[in-house]
């Protein structure tokens, strides 16, 4: 890790659940870059959500609403004007004397004026399928789980595994 400069976000919290044993484990690896190691906080969900590994929730510090950004209409685009705006503002002989700031404004404001943007909003996640049914063999997901790491018995393993089984069958059925 030192020598190619990386970071390890882990805290030693378990993110393996063996379904046989009932053992935890850290197995799995979070790495970043230096310069972002002050910025992120690592964390693993209290839910397997329906796997052997527990979700690793990486987060950062900083507040940053990524969501609202609009981003550019690409197949919408009026290329032949923006090839024509481009090949008068761009010119070598205007290019010459300026900066790279310069440049790069003159170019995203002949991109602003030929092609669209998508209107800034949020990304939501649809979740209609997500009945009562579901909400249900969740639970039993759940509460077999922690009575499997509790007491990780032979009774207690193999009543994780059947609950597992019918929360992963609802789930995918209302889907």
């Amino acid at each position: 890790m030192l020598k190619q400069n990386v970071c390890i976000l882990n805290t030693g919290n378990p993110t393996y659940f063996h379904p046989g044993t009932g053992s935890l484990s850290a197995i799995d690896l979070s790495l970043c870059h230096p310069s972002l190691y002050l910025d992120l906080s690592w964390s693993v969900h209290d839910d397997l959500c329906g796997s052997d590994h527990y979700p690793v929730l990486i987060t950062t510090t900083h507040s940053y609403n990524h969501d609202a950004l609009p981003s550019w209409k690409l197949d919408k685009a009026d290329w032949c004007t923006f090839s024509e705006a481009c090949s008068e503002e761009l010119t070598i002989a205007n290019i010459e004397d300026i900066s790279i700031d310069s440049f790069t404004e003159k170019l995203i404001a002949i991109a602003e004026n030929t092609i669209p943007k998508s209107k800034p909003h949020k990304r939501t996640v649809n979740t209609v399928w997500c009945n009562s049914e579901c909400k249900e063999a969740i639970r039993h997901r759940r509460k077999a789980q922690k009575r499997a790491e509790i007491s990780p018995t032979a009774e207690n393993m193999e009543q994780f595994r059947v609950q597992r089984a019918k929360c992963r069958k609802t789930v995918r059925t209302s889907r």
